[in-house]
């Protein structure tokens, strides 16, 4: 099962992969924003894209939109803990929608203690 998802939702080579990030978040009288600058290799280039959303995921797609053209909409978002104590990890999984298709992404984080 585990690899039909992958072959389905998981490229072994995506065209777009994120390669690092900075977050800055800030309070406003109409709630919270993020700006978020990511660095990201598109189909082997290097691009740096920047957003601004009500949070870091918002921001993320902002830029994914403006800067690379992608139309893309986060419909699902959850984190947990894969493990305990001080080095543990977790996992997020990142379900999104296209105009064509629905696409899954995940990752597992190192969370500091």
């Amino acid at each position: 099962m585990w690899q039909s998802f992958q072959d389905e939702y998981l490229p072994e080579k995506p065209t777009i992969e994120l390669l690092t990030h900075d977050t800055a978040t800030s309070k406003t009288e109409t709630g919270d924003r993020a700006k978020v600058t990511a660095q990201l290799l598109v189909d082997g280039q290097h691009r740096t894209i920047t957003g601004e959303g009500n949070g870091p995921n918002d921001a993320l797609v902002h830029a994914v939109r403006q800067d690379l053209g992608v139309v893309i909409d986060v419909v699902d978002y959850h984190e947990h803990s894969a493990s305990a104590g001080a080095d543990a990890t977790a996992v997020c999984y990142v379900e999104a929608v296209g105009p064509d298709r629905v696409k899954w992404s995940h990752r597992v984080v190192a969370v500091d203690g």
